[in-house]
């Protein structure tokens, strides 16, 4: 990514001037500031002509092709990086830069056909950087379109690049992060290797009294070694601990589970299964009767509750709502679902609220949930110090079915009937089931403290500057269970590294006095896969003013394909874009649109998305706030939240586009007059 500092700097002298007009940015164009790339006579004349209005493509050439660079004098330097507009960061080293064209050697190029045939993913060309070490040039056959250079947002987006990529997730996704579990020692490794990044980016730390200036001189020479130019460059120096939001968490799990009816005691995790986070510590539980009460919902098209004194009460339910035999809910009159089936603590809410002891739900399929559900029903739970969310829930268990056989009794045939007659008619029917149970729910906990990584990139315009356009991804993930390391590459490796070199884009420009024009914070998250605490924290506590947050962007799992696009990776998610602000959703088709050319799919963004992953990730604390949020997802696939999920499966070209949209959009966000104007309220029913 530094590389191509030196020859962008020409370009952004010219810029400042621009600016100082008051000229659009996006009225700039590179074709006058790069490097000619041109034909020289001394070579044969069978050579490929190529000029800056072209774009050079790896699939353009024959395997034998070849070109030349001609640099015009820019300046006494001892090494110069040349950029080949529309390669994946092809660049060339020249030393010793006279005032006489350079000829660089011939480069064989092959086509991208080629090395897909190959499963080649890199390919070595015969120049060599200021060490004299060979460039390694990635070729572009995974994306359909290469991407084109054709503003200041562009240039700066194409400094993100699959190596720079490459090298940040090797580091996070390793083995000696431990798989980053929230509160360990690898999870702290992760956040002080974040941190450093942007200690090195020269971002504002959370503690603005922390940072120091460091002024060096560097000097000019003439080709007989005399003086011609001396300047001073300042650069901020801050102790990457600056970075870190430390918060204290506590962690829950159960000291003791168990579940006896009738005097047998069953097995946890194989005939029943509890969420420590949805419930209160209770020791003991007991009562010699159950309520069967159908599907546990109260609602104005069919209740349950109507009728039934449940105070205090066991209950048994099962889990959906009441369907007709062709599908047709008797709630929402059609066959799409409602809430009761897709929102799973509505039901405990209701139940707290009705004042139910204890809810007992009918699982057909145990073994496939308690697998699903490992990580979550096997380690600490996590929750802020004082804030305990089992308090909106009545306490509750998931059994087996024949777990439930066994409270129904010599009443089986009875609760069946009713069940059909439910689902047939749309009547309520309750059964009291007699049986002796009893229930152990008994908690431990413990404090932890855990980290955000928060630095800022300050708007360069007076006034605008108060305003945030927050961009985020969590690193955190699964930690290790069982000796095996839970590597979370995708989960979010990827997020986390497109978000590094986003954040380098904007330090770049920023650095170089061409900083945007509103700031722009980068947050990498903790405690996302434990319901996004990391995340809701720094909306509660925030390190910036929230009200002056005008939009936050979230990467979330980017490298990857899903079973919907195999063979297509050219793709990525939208969620949340339109729920608050049209203008924010119109702004990402159109970057993706003039840029990154991806397929944009919609198909998690919708109201009834029984996925609910709007809500289910770290934007979704910014968008109930009223900011305008957007989600950028590759989907679920068959390694996730595995051992499996690492970095040898990653599609670095993919993360390489994805970041790219989300850096131009952020742009376009911090830089344009107006803000997104909020014109599509979303009934929030995150809860």
């Amino acid at each position: 990514m530094r590389r191509f500092g030196l020859f962008i700097a020409i370009f952004l002298t010219s810029l400042a001037w621009l600016r100082a007009q008051d000229t659009s940015l996006d009225e700039i164009f590179l074709d006058d500031f790069v490097p000619q790339v041109k034909k020289d006579t001394s070579i044969s004349e069978d050579t490929e002509v190529v000029t800056t209005s072209d774009t050079i493509r790896l699939s353009n050439f024959d395997r034998d092709t070849t070109i030349t660079i001609e640099v015009e004098r820019r300046q006494i330097s001892d090494t110069v990086y040349v950029n080949i507009p529309g390669q994946d960061k092809p660049y060339v080293a020249i030393t010793q830069v006279k005032t006489e064209p350079y000829i660089a050697e011939s480069i064989p190029m092959i086509t991208a056909d080629d090395l897909a045939d190959q499963n080649i993913d890199e390919i070595k060309v015969p120049g060599y950087d200021g060490n004299g070490e060979p460039y390694i040039v990635s070729p572009v056959f995974s994306v359909r379109d290469e991407f084109q250079v054709v503003d200041f947002a562009s240039q700066l987006a194409y400094s993100i690049s699959t190596k720079e990529l490459r090298k940040h997730l090797n580091v996070i996704a390793s083995k000696e992060m431990e798989g980053r579990e929230t509160g360990s020692e690898g999870q702290k490794r992760a956040a002080g290797y974040i941190a450093k990044q942007f200690s090195e980016y020269e971002l504002l730390p959370i503690n603005r009294d922390s940072v120091l200036l460091d002024s060096t001189m560097y000097t000019a020479y003439n080709a007989d070694s005399t003086a011609i130019d001396t300047t001073y460059k300042t650069r901020l120096i801050v102790d990457s601990v600056q970075y870190l939001q430390k918060i204290t968490l506590i962690a829950e799990e159960w000291e003791k589970i168990s579940l006896s009816i009738n005097d047998t005691r069953y097995r946890y995790l194989k005939d029943y299964y509890s969420f420590p986070k949805s419930n209160r510590n209770r020791p003991s539980t007991k009562r010699e009767e159950v309520v069967f009460l159908g599907y546990g919902i109260d609602d104005e098209n069919y209740n349950d509750y109507a009728g039934v004194d449940v105070k205090d009460k066991i209950i048994l339910i099962y889990q959906g709502e009441p369907q007709m035999r062709d599908g047709t809910s008797h709630i929402t009159g059609t066959k799409k679902l409602s809430e009761w089936s897709l929102n799973w603590d509505k039901k405990l809410m209701t139940a707290k609220r009705r004042g139910v002891r204890t809810v007992l739900m009918i699982e057909k399929n145990i073994d496939f949930y308690v697998q699903r559900y490992e990580y979550y029903l096997k380690r600490p739970h996590l929750r802020f110090v004082g804030k305990d969310p089992a308090r909106k829930f009545a306490n509750s268990i998931y059994i087996s079915q024949e777990v439930a056989k066994d409270i129904i009794g010599n009443k089986f045939e009875k609760v069946l009937k009713a069940k059909q007659s439910i689902n047939d008619r749309g009547l309520p029917q309750n059964i009291t089931l007699d049986c002796s149970i009893t229930i152990k729910q008994k908690e431990t906990d413990d404090a932890l403290i855990t980290e955000n990584v928060v630095g800022l990139v300050e708007g360069e315009d007076p006034y605008l500057k108060n305003e945030i356009v927050v961009l985020m991804a969590h690193y955190d993930h699964l930690g290790m269970q069982n000796g095996e390391v839970y590597y979370g590459a995708d989960d979010n490796g990827s997020g986390v590294s497109g978000l590094l070199e986003v954040a380098e884009a904007f330090s770049f420009a920023k650095r170089t006095g061409n900083g945007p024009r509103r700031s722009v914070l980068i947050m990498a998250t903790t405690a996302e896969e434990q319901d996004q605490l990391g995340a809701e924290y720094f909306s509660e506590e925030p390190t910036i003013s929230i009200p002056h947050t005008i939009a936050a962007m979230n990467m979330d799992m980017i490298g990857r394909v899903d079973e919907y696009h195999e063979g297509n990776p050219n793709y990525v998610y939208i969620i949340g874009a339109d729920r608050l602000s049209t203008d924010l959703h119109r702004l990402n088709e159109e970057v993706n649109d003039t840029y990154t050319q991806l397929e944009l799919d919609y198909r998690y963004n919708e109201a009834n998305d029984p996925n609910r992953f709007y809500f289910k990730a770290d934007h979704y604390h910014f968008a109930q706030r009223g900011i305008p949020s957007i989600f950028y997802f590759n989907g679920i696939h068959r390694d996730y939240h595995r051992i499996t999920d690492t970095v040898d499966k990653i599609n670095f070209k993919k993360v390489e586009r994805i970041s790219r949209l989300v850096f131009i959009t952020a742009w376009r966000l911090a830089n344009q007059n107006r803000k997104p104007v909020i014109d599509n309220l979303f009934e929030d029913d995150g809860e």
